[in-house]
């Protein structure tokens, strides 16, 4: 049997936050009231505020349906809520982790 192995590469680059795109199926499962997750991006943003993104999102390219392109938008797979920080205190652009492969 032959077997083959799949490697991701990972490089870090600044990326657009218009082209980051919610991931439905991570990040909303721990927090059970809306109230809750509210304090939590609260105090998520004081502490970016204070010491900066510590751990960048984890991407990766997504096919933009509207655009029929591939590449050009970013499925976020950890880091929503610093996503949304980030776009919460004005940014353009947040340093990401971007897997390929």
């Amino acid at each position: 049997m032959e077997w083959t192995k799949r490697v991701m590469c990972r490089m870090f680059r600044k990326i657009p936050l218009k082209d980051l795109h919610w991931n439905r199926r991570t990040g909303m499962a721990v927090f059970n009231t809306e109230e809750k997750l509210e304090k939590y991006i609260k105090d998520l943003e004081k502490s970016i505020k204070k010491d900066g993104v510590q751990i960048p999102p984890r991407i990766r390219k997504a096919i933009s349906i509207e655009r029929n392109d591939w590449g050009k938008e970013y499925r976020v797979l950890r880091g929503n809520h610093r996503v949304e920080v980030a776009k919460r205190l004005g940014w353009d652009k947040i340093l990401c982790e971007v897997l390929d492969g």
